[in-house]
């Protein structure tokens, strides 16, 4: 039957522990499958193909022109070559995945990395090359609890989304340029603080436990 599945998704859910399969489509039916729920010890990864037929053969292809690579939920080991002329990486939902190696890249092209629900529980101390051509960087429903101040720091940076982390106090340092977009919702702050010379757009600060509106300087 692994050879019928067309497509294997899941969502995994860290707000609130929740943990759900989607779909299965098998070839050829109209009305989806639900698929049996699993405990999170029989969760591991969900390929393109059957797990149990997995072999090297099934990574993707990536051409060297490519410039968007979609790998949601879809890798356990990073073997792939990237393309020099990458803009966008989306290594969103793959909770095997140790997402470290890709701040060792160097990749003069590259705009947008996501990295949501990889369960991360730390970023970097030093700058990654990447830092300097960054402008969206997504990490929502990961286990955050501080974030560097490279991040804010970043030159092209346009848009930093922190969505249900576990970040329950955040200072930003002074930055250079103007950030259009920090998304810190769902997080437990309480206390929030900001440089004099700090400067952003929109601050999302909705569903935290500030109990009283920042003194900030924005």
């Amino acid at each position: 039957q692994c050879k019928t599945i067309q497509k294997i998704e899941y969502i995994f859910r860290k707000k609130r522990k929740n943990y759900h399969l989607l779909m299965q489509f098998p070839l050829g039916l109209k009305k989806p499958l639900t698929l049996k729920k699993k405990g999170i010890g029989d969760i591991s990864v969900l390929h393109r193909s059957c797990v149990s037929q997995l072999q090297q053969a099934d990574y993707p292809k990536v051409a060297q022109e490519q410039k968007i690579l979609d790998l949601t939920g879809r890798v356990y080991e990073f073997r792939l070559p990237l393309p020099p002329g990458l803009q966008v990486l989306d290594l969103s939902d793959n909770q095997g995945l140790e997402p470290d190696f890709i701040f060792n890249y160097d990749i003069p092209t590259l705009q947008t990395i996501r990295l949501n629900h990889c369960d991360l529980s730390e970023l970097p101390t030093e700058v990654p090359k990447i830092a300097s051509t960054l402008r969206t960087f997504s990490l929502d429903g990961n286990f955050l609890k501080q974030i560097p101040d490279w991040v804010f720091k970043m030159p092209e940076l346009n848009e930093l989304s922190l969505y249900g982390n576990e970040i329950e106090s955040i200072e930003f340092p002074q930055n250079t340029h103007l950030i259009k977009i920090i998304n810190l919702s769902f997080n437990p702050i309480k206390k929030v603080t900001t440089n004099e010379n700090f400067n952003v757009q929109l601050l999302n600060l909705t569903q935290t436990k500030l109990t009283t509106i920042p003194d900030l300087f924005l």
